[in-house]
């Protein structure tokens, strides 16, 4: 850094002047300091873009700026506050604390750098961290239309000795643990879940305006409140059993479970002679190259997601180490949506499965009665996969595997038959827990949180929006003998249009004799990402790449080291036809949630054209505001690595983006339903004395014991809000702010299918 200060130390005028004076203000230690800790803790998302990573080490370095004016403008208060936090050990924790003592307390002015300001800093930072140290590399990673996205990855070797050495354990903290006394309760905007004062984004809404947080304060959410305050006050522990395997296994740097690989995968090499002209290549040389090419894509793809999959991983078995022997608590927030999220990074019931697995409800209840084990029984064969099947079916598969769970409980390093299920360290923790209850069933108290997970939930509220007796049916809404599996509905019509443009003279009959030649390619695995995500926004293009996706998938478990369709190109084109032939078929199962969806839409279309939020109130009395603002893209022109690149901002804008806010209407109304089924149901299940939840947006759940009025509460929290009309309660809103004549235009709401909501309590089935 101090050769690169001397050669710019004129600071001459222009953008490459920016950078060194904003420098010249800060020591060379602090700057080192600042910029590994943030390209560090960048590392645990694989796509970091080199912009974003920049952007932030230039924020950090302004931050720490501004805190030193702090100190030297009225160090007695500097002074005050630090004493305040010495103890707590995360630096970025500090940081905030600081720099809103300074802004309110202090009220010490700061000219707060633009983003081209601190992207010029943290690109110069950067850069400097990559030629000195060589721990990080830049990827130039081509994108449509020739342009580029740089973004910055961990070399392996790097990566492979931090882990080791167990530096990124210091180098990693997550801005936010676990609570040791029970959350702050939430009874404004601004105050609840962590106790101290000083934490910056103690907000009740995460990622809002304050202008939105004003209005909440004069708003009655009491309802959200209670749920919010009943889920974050649920004490936890860490799971001894499981955390000591997990241990065991990421010490031994075993792939088992799921684990990362911690070292790098090798491409092969080119199967061309070097020096080769590709653009000459043509028959089997040509597709033998397209395949390397492909498999090295793909190897790149993999190393770079492994290195944050290492990191997350290190840091959930750091956090459960550290708070092993305590009761813990995850303070709590929602998003605008009425989403409920957990505060605290990595370790929390929202986590992966390492994470899950790891907790436990600190408070239990004995198992006493056939209901009860019954329930824990269907938790372990969700867990392990049979879910799909009658809840008989899978109390059978337990009882059968008795004798193995209880073998893998006894010495779950020898027996993994554990390592099989589809949530192994969830189903681990399931083994124990059964075991446990087996060997003495009459005292043993269940700690294990037992889940109920909703069929495909979007397109039951869609079903339910509209009373729609097909959608409904498929989504498990009314009584069946057995659970309905809306992926093999779709698959089975994907099958039956295959079959008939197979016998057509079309130019695409022949990709329906291949897809239906492939052993076992169409199925739910095809259908489901692309009907999972249909009441979110899914997109024909985005369905597309998640049949690409699935493709690959089905390539590697066959053993198939090509494309079955010949070519990289022919392979897309395959996907694109199958695209749309899955796209139809979902029509043929969810007609009434395309109705809504389409709706929503229009209804978005006209708002924006107002250049205002679209908001309306959630059933459990939310105000929900929909305000995506447009971004203007801003081209910086610097110079990295010694070439002349052109690096994109993009800006808020004043105005609405109107196609973010027709793209986003649907998933977000949904998301807010789903948000306050969760909290109607919280409140019943608090007003029966149930309070150890964990709560997943669309999974439910308690301990085994509760299990049975969890089922019946769910049920009653899904028909209240289902009793009304949610759209024409929608549009009504809309009337208040929309000028009579736009409002005129809205189209009239989907008509109402057949659909009884009352059969949702005799349906066996609706969340398994």
């Amino acid at each position: 850094m101090t050769a690169w200060f001397q050669t710019y130390q004129s600071g001459r005028p222009g953008r490459y002047g920016i950078a060194p004076n904003k420098l010249k203000a800060i020591d060379f230690e602090s700057a080192a300091y600042i910029t590994v800790s943030v390209v560090l803790n960048s590392l645990t998302n694989s796509d970091a873009s080199f912009q974003s990573v920049a952007v932030q080490v230039g924020k950090a370095v302004e931050d720490e700026l501004r805190l030193r004016k702090f100190s030297k403008e009225n160090n007695p208060y500097f002074k005050a506050v630090l004493a305040r936090i010495k103890q707590k050990p995360h630096l970025g924790y500090k940081r905030q604390v600081l720099i809103h003592a300074m802004n309110n307390g202090a009220k010490i002015h700061w000219q707060d750098w633009t983003p081209t300001e601190k992207l010029h800093v943290g690109k110069v930072l950067v850069e400097i961290l990559l030629t000195a140290t060589g721990i990080i590399t830049i990827e130039k990673r081509a994108k449509r239309k020739g342009k580029f996205l740089y973004c910055i990855t961990m070399k392996n070797d790097v990566a492979t000795w931090i882990t080791e050495t167990h530096a990124i354990l210091e180098s990693h903290k997550p801005a936010y643990f676990p609570m040791l006394v029970p959350p702050n309760p939430w009874r404004s905007p601004f105050e609840g879940g962590y106790y101290s004062d000083l934490i910056l984004s103690k907000r009740f809404v995460k990622k809002t305006s304050s202008r939105y947080l004003q209005e909440l304060a004069n708003s009655d959410i009491d309802k959200v409140y209670k749920a919010v305050n009943t889920v974050q006050e649920t004490p936890w522990q860490i799971n001894p059993k499981v955390l000591s395997v997990l241990s065991y296994f990421w010490e031994q740097n075993s792939q088992i479970a799921g684990l990362p690989n911690r070292e790098q995968v090798d491409h092969p090499p080119s199967p061309l002679p070097e020096g080769m002209d590709t653009k000459t290549l043509t028959g089997e040389a040509k597709l033998a190259h397209e395949n390397w090419c492909r498999e090295v894509a793909e190897i790149y793809s993999t190393n770079r997601s492994r290195v944050s999959k290492v990191i997350q991983t290190a840091m959930i078995l750091s956090m459960a180490k550290r708070f092993k022997d305590d009761t813990i608590y995850f303070p709590c927030a929602i998003d605008w949506r009425g989403r409920l999220y957990p505060l605290p990074n990595y370790l929390n019931p929202q986590g992966n499965d390492f994470a899950r697995g790891l907790l436990l409800f600190n408070n239990g209840k004995p198992i006493q009665s056939k209901t009860a084990e019954n329930w824990l029984a269907i938790h372990g064969a969700n867990t392990f996969g049979r879910d799909k099947v009658p809840f008989e079916a899978r109390i059978a598969f337990i009882q059968e595997k008795t004798p193995d769970i209880l073998k893998v409980a006894a010495d779950p390093y020898t027996h993994q038959f554990w390592t099989e299920a589809d949530k192994p360290w969830q189903f681990l923790a399931f083994c124990f827990e059964w075991a446990g209850y087996h060997a003495d069933p009459d005292n043993f108290v269940s700690r294990l949180p037992v889940q109920l997970d909703g069929t495909c939930n979007g397109l039951q509220h869609f079903s339910a929006m509209l009373r729609d007796e097909v959608g409904g049916r498929a989504v498990n809404l009314v009584p069946c003998e057995h659970p309905q599996d809306i992926y093999q509905q779709v698959a089975d019509q994907v099958i039956e249009r295959l079959k008939k443009e197979a016998k057509t003279a079309s130019s695409q009959s022949h990709l329906a004799v291949q897809w239906l030649l492939l052993d076992g390619a169409v199925s739910r695995g095809l259908t489901k990402k692309p009907v999972m995500v249909l009441p979110y926004g899914g997109t024909r293009q985005g369905n597309r790449a998640a049949i690409q996706a699935y493709l690959k998938k089905y390539c590697e478990q066959k053993g198939l080291t090509h494309s079955p369709f010949g070519s990289a190109a022919a392979e897309f084109e395959a996907c694109v036809f199958m695209r749309d032939i899955v796209w139809e078929s979902i029509g043929d199962v969810v007609i009434a949630a395309r109705q809504a969806m389409d709706w929503l839409r229009r209804v978005a279309q006209l708002v924006s054209t107002q250049n205002i939020p679209i908001t309306w109130t959630s059933p459990s009395g939310l105000p929900v505001q929909q305000r995506k603002l447009a971004l203007k893209p801003h081209r910086v022109k610097t110079v990295l690595l010694g070439a002349t690149v052109y690096l994109g901002l993009k800006l808020p804008d004043k105005k609405i983006d109107k196609m973010a806010a027709q793209n986003g209407i649907s998933p977000n109304f949904v998301h807010a339903l789903d948000a306050a089924a969760l909290h109607i149901y919280v409140n019943k299940m608090a007003e029966k004395g149930v309070t150890q939840l964990s709560m997943i947006h669309d999974s439910y759940g308690t301990l085994a014991a509760d299990t049975q009025q969890s089922t019946e509460l769910l049920r009653d929290a899904f028909i209240e809000i289902y009793q009304n009309n949610v759209l024409a309660h929608f549009k009504d809103e809309l009337k208040k702010y929309l000028p009579t004549d736009l409002f005129n235009r809205i189209p009239e709401i989907p008509e109402f299918g057949s659909l009884n909501i009352d059969e949702i309590k005799n349906a066996l089935f609706f969340f398994v």
